[in-house]
Order: structure tokens, then C-alpha cells, then sequence
């Protein structure tokens, strides 16, 4: 199987569709919860990783970066990747 085909028999015969690709959006500074559900909609499983944020914590539960970078050309069923800050082990100021 190739992501983003679908295989539809027909008549004997078999038809390739190709699911119409997105544009991955700029979601670095979203909070998670919205990063993680707009990148959902338009077909994506997304992992959330974290980073610290120091020494303030003025960042906690937004998105520090993102893969692949905004405007990359996906299928429907890829995958992206967002790094969420998170306060520090030490705690913030």
C-alpha cells in the first residue's frame, strides 16, 4: 500500500485515486490542544514532543517548532511532529 492511494476495483479492473494532498499550516506558538487539532483535520497523526521552557515560563503549553515546516505540500494520513514547551525540571521563576 502507498499512503495517501486508494486501490478501487471496478469491472475488473483496478483504479489508483490519489487522496488530494494539503498544505501543512504554521502552527508554532498555537497551544497544543489547537496545534494538535487543526493539524488532525486536515488528515494528520501528529506526536507531540516536549522542550523546557526557561527561565520564566511565560511559553508553557505552546508549540516551540513543528516538522515538517509550514507550507510543506503532505498526504492525508502523514504524520507531523510539534514540540510543546513545558515548565523545567527546576520549575519556573
Amino acid at each position: 500500500p502507498v499512503r495517501g492511494v486508494t486501490k478501487i476495483a471496478l469491472s475488473g479492473s483496478t483504479v489508483l485515486v490519489r487522496a488530494p494532498m494539503v498544505t501543512m499550516p504554521y502552527v508554532v506558538g498555537a497551544l497544543r490542544v489547537s496545534a494538535v487539532a487543526q493539524l488532525q483535520a486536515i488528515g494528520l497523526s501528529v506526536q507531540v514532543t516536549t522542550v523546557p521552557d526557561q527561565p520564566i515560563c511565560n511559553k508553557v503549553g505552546t508549540v516551540e517548532s513543528q516538522t515538517p515546516p509550514a507550507g510543506t505540500v503532505v498526504a492525508p494520513g502523514g504524520h507531523a511532529t510539534i514540540r510543546v514547551y513545558v515548565p523545567p525540571p527546576a520549575g519556573c521563576l
